[in-house]
């Protein structure tokens, strides 16, 4: 996203996104997905949304992580590295 566009979208509702997406010349694809994802929240919930999916990913990375090292440990335990 362009950051004017991002500023817009973030200071109005997905109602007022949807209705001017044609007009920023946005792909109809962006259109449907942003739809589908936000059209029927209010603007606080959107942003919700957004901040628990940024939640979501730091906290899948950090199980990751935690799986990783829960594999190394039996290994480094051992002397085999």
């Amino acid at each position: 996203y362009h950051s004017s566009e991002k500023q817009r979208r973030n200071s109005h509702g997905p109602a007022w996104f949807l209705r001017h997406a044609r007009h920023w010349g946005l792909p109809s694809r962006r259109k449907y997905r942003w739809r589908r994802d936000y059209g029927g929240l209010r603007t606080d919930q959107a942003k919700r949304l957004t901040e628990l999916g940024r939640e979501n990913a730091r906290l899948k990375k950090l199980l990751a992580e935690a799986d990783l090292h829960k594999a190394i440990l039996p290994e480094a335990t051992s002397g085999h590295l």
